[in-house]
């Protein structure tokens, strides 16, 4: 694939003028941030009208251009930095610097330009045999964004159908010359669809990657999305041209929101999805957003989600929102200890026992910390029915087998 390639409190939302080391948060202070990424978040960032944000060019003559290129390819953020780089900075940088990025954007393009292709092409399969289709992430999301499938690098395909068709569509993968990273016949298996949300597919052939979903994250991380939900709050896009379904704008933001906490927050480009959402949908619905959240028991993953992207890539919110925002202070707190992984020089945390606490950290109230805990140790992973390879008769001893994996594991970290 493209990537094998490359390589407190409740502080205001005013951000402080730190002179050479340009504008940040004050939550930020604490961050040890090297100038170089630093003009990575400059290039991403916009002011309060939707404007980039770009600082005096005398400080820039001291910059390592090789370290801002990795930087933006860590970050996830390199196809937007090269297009900052070429508007506003092609005369202080490299020109051999400014040739990789121009590179990267270009092999980013067909790559794009290829996954949307199979994406085209499989949505087509699908609809011949009735089956519902929903891309949410790589060529939609950057169609819906961006609206240009340059500016922003995916390496993968992610779709969604509905449970009852994750067999069929197994089978239909399998026919494409896809091969699972599990055995695709526990697709059909009841146990299989209850504790897990997704299959990996890969094509040898084309190096293709589809990561098939009939959930959207982990049981123990949040409540999950219904079918009804997702059918009813659909969006067309048209990525090349080619006439796609996803999810509407307000189902994403939750989505993005949710996705970007799992992880955790492990790059600046999903932060930046986040802020462009809310920043391309200004009549965005977020009584609707707000009351999701709120039945679903993911309130605080949202906060986190919108105040990430407000202060590091400066997006203007609705005064309600910064409000509610604003009290909740451990949303702060989450979001320092998000900004000390990604910008300490590795994406996420360092071990599990980190993203548990921090997963532990984002539940709100002790009855959903408990059914966190309870749903960790109890419900199989995906990662679970990978390590383990029971005949297709055992699959109902997965949820059996979990609390012996956790218990191992944590014996082994400690």
């Amino acid at each position: 694939m493209l990537f094998r390639h490359l390589r407190g409190g409740n502080l205001p939302r005013e951000l402080s003028e730190l002179g050479d080391t340009g504008c940040l948060p004050m939550w930020m202070n604490s961050v040890m941030i090297c100038p170089e990424t630093l003009f990575v978040l400059e290039a991403i960032r916009v002011d309060g009208n939707g404007n980039s944000v770009w600082q005096r060019p005398d400080r820039r003559a001291d910059l390592n251009w090789d370290l801002v290129l990795q930087e933006s390819l860590r970050l996830g953020v390199a196809p937007l930095v090269g297009d900052f780089l070429v508007a506003h900075h092609s005369q202080s940088t490299t020109p051999f610097i400014l040739s990789n990025f121009q590179d990267f954007v270009r092999r980013n393009s067909f790559h794009n330009l290829k996954l949307t292709a199979e994406l085209a092409r499989l949505k087509q399969l699908c609809e011949a045999r009735g089956i519902l289709l929903v891309p949410f992430k790589g060529p939609t999301l950057t169609d819906l964004l961006y609206q240009d499938l340059s500016l922003r690098a995916f390496g993968d395909l992610d779709v969604w159908v509905e449970k009852h068709h994750v067999l069929a569509v197994s089978r239909l993968l399998d026919e494409l010359g896809y091969v699972a990273d599990l055995e695709w016949q526990a697709s059909g298996d009841e146990v299989f669809l209850q504790t897990c949300y997704q299959m990996q597919f890969i094509n040898a052939k084309t190096d293709v990657m589809i990561e098939l979903h009939w959930g959207f994250w982990p049981k123990y991380l949040a409540q999950e999305f219904s079918a009804e939900l997702v059918t009813g709050n659909l969006i067309e896009t048209k990525p090349g041209g080619i006439s796609l379904p996803t999810l509407n704008p307000e189902l994403l933001l939750l989505y993005l929101c949710l996705h970007g906490a799992k992880h955790p927050w492990e790059t600046l480009g999903q932060i930046v999805d986040v802020a462009r959402l809310i920043e391309r949908f200004p009549a965005l619905d977020w009584g609707w957003v707000v009351a999701q959240a709120r039945t679903l028991r993911v309130e605080r993953m949202l906060w986190l989600g919108v105040l990430l992207a407000r202060d590091l890539v400066g997006i203007r919110l609705p005064p309600e929102i910064e409000r509610t925002i604003n009290q909740d202070r451990t949303v702060i707190s989450l979001a320092q200890t998000a900004a000390a992984w990604l910008f300490g020089g590795e994406t996420g945390p360092q071990n599990k026992p980190q993203a548990m606490i921090y997963h532990f950290r984002l539940q709100q109230g002790w009855l959903n910390k408990l059914r966190y805990l309870w749903r960790l140790v109890a419900v199989p992973t995906y990662s679970d029915w990978k390590m383990i390879r029971l005949p297709i008769n055992w699959l109902a001893v997965y949820p059996l087998l979990r609390p012996f994996r956790m218990l191992k594991k944590l014996a082994r970290l400690s």
